[in-house]
């Protein structure tokens, strides 16, 4: 692939661990010639001055223009596609960790840690008053009853969320049932919000402090999300379309996007805003709204994505975490309203 840039230009020729550079130029007329001139993987320097040529080598360009290419080979596979190797970033992977007779992927060990992180957090956070936007309070003032409401409010979230991942999996790929178990987050975070609304059914919990508790799960589920997202990254398991930009990763097959690892990178940037937020907020809003333009955004980068009415999957699940956001942050503004309201009029009826 060219690229019309000045700078350095270069052909990378990479096969079995030896890197070519070369030189390359076009002419007026639109003709290549190359001087190769690399070193290999080891540092140890290889000069070169034969010309690799591409119709009508011997040229001499006359203030042609320099243009950068390089060509990826992948070790012993032949020719892949075109690609800027040393600006993307690499295919990592970490092994599976046996110990005796199990087995420990990286997958399952974040989204593992994750859950618990997020759990005991939350659970920590619901110990004291003010813990519904995360204000700093007293460790003294405790709240009797908080943390064991929040504890189960997880639990909850979490049985649903997991089931509802498993069915929303199913839409992507419904010809293949149910015989791959897998997972997808909208799903998880549908089926999360479903056991929340059964929950604060079958415990009485009143209109005000659904939306706080709601509030307060989502300030640290980012967390949770972020983990498994990781997980992800390292699994390559959601490769998106080919490209040739510093943020694809270097996939065996030839460079792409990697959308689990783009996500863990959105991720990490919501968890930061969080974190450092003080005061009250509508975090629930404040996650699902982003979230869902962010899922709509890479949508594009998937490769044949499942579509029902000429709208994917993502897409549908994206629109519907915009709207419900829209609605958190609404439920919010109303309450507060209505707090500013009656505190005047109590204000009036003491004067």
């Amino acid at each position: 692939m060219s690229r019309s840039t000045v700078g350095t230009p270069a052909l990378l020729d990479q096969h079995h661990s030896y890197f070519t550079f070369a030189l390359v130029t076009r002419t007026n007329s639109g003709e290549y010639s190359a001087q190769s001139c690399g070193t290999n993987a080891n540092g140890g320097a290889r000069a070169g001055d034969d010309w690799i040529a591409a119709g009508g080598a011997g040229n001499t360009p006359s203030r042609g223009r320099l243009d950068c290419c390089w060509r990826g080979w992948q070790y012993g596979l032949g020719a892949a596609d075109d690609f800027f190797a040393l600006h993307m970033i690499p295919y990592v992977t970490i092994p599976r960790l046996s110990l005796g007779p199990m087995h420990f992927a990286s997958f399952g060990v974040l989204v593992s840690a994750g859950i618990l992180v997020t759990y005991f957090w939350i659970a920590f956070r619901a110990r004291y008053p003010g813990h519904l936007f995360l204000d700093r309070v007293p460790r003294q003032e405790h709240r009797p009853g908080s943390e064991k409401k929040a504890s189960d409010l997880c639990a909850w979230m979490l049985i649903a969320g997991f089931a509802g991942a498993v069915l929303l999996r199913y839409a992507y790929d419904p010809a293949a049932g149910f015989r791959y178990l897998g997972i997808a987050s909208f799903g998880g975070i549908a089926g999360g919000l479903a056991g929340a609304a059964a929950f604060f059914g079958l415990h009485r919990v009143g209109p005000r402090e659904r939306l706080d508790y709601l509030n307060l799960v989502a300030s640290r589920f980012p967390i949770g999300l972020a983990f498994g997202r990781a997980g992800c990254a390292l699994a390559h398991d959601h490769p998106g379309i080919r490209s040739t930009n510093w943020l694809a990763v270097q996939f065996p097959g030839g460079s792409r996007y990697d959308l689990g690892l783009l996500e863990f990178l959105f991720l990490i940037l919501v968890v930061g805003l969080f974190l450092s937020a003080r005061g009250r907020k509508p975090y629930l809003g404040l996650f699902l709204i982003p979230y869902g333009l962010f899922r709509f955004a890479i949508d594009r980068l998937h490769e044949n994505p499942p579509a029902y009415f000429g709208i994917t999957v993502d897409q549908y699940a994206s629109i519907g975490a915009l709207l419900v956001g829209v609605w958190a942050i609404t439920g919010v503004e109303k309450r507060q309203s209505a707090w500013r309201t009656s505190a005047a009029s109590a204000a009036r009826r003491i004067l």
